[in-house]
């Protein structure tokens, strides 16, 4: 087996013949994007919502001290 992939098509698998059926393309990724930016910037502002960002976007936030305190109980928002 070659790591570096230059073996026969086993080195990586095999390649996939069949269109996939959950297929992503730019329009598809650019409403992604959309929807989970406004989420984030409607949490930063306290807009009322049904869905906030995952963990990992808040403690992101935090460490970038764009917000402070425990954005479970208040949030504060942190202007340059």
């Amino acid at each position: 087996m070659n790591a570096d992939g230059s073996g026969d098509t086993s080195s990586f698998g095999v390649p996939c013949e069949t269109r996939d059926k959950n297929h992503v393309d730019v329009a598809f990724l650019d409403a992604y994007a959309t929807k989970q930016w406004e989420t984030i910037l409607h949490f930063l502002v306290g807009t009322e919502m049904s869905e906030e960002p995952g963990t990992g976007v808040l403690q992101l936030l935090k460490q970038a001290n764009l917000m402070e305190g425990d954005p479970r109980y208040i949030v504060h928002v942190v202007l340059p």
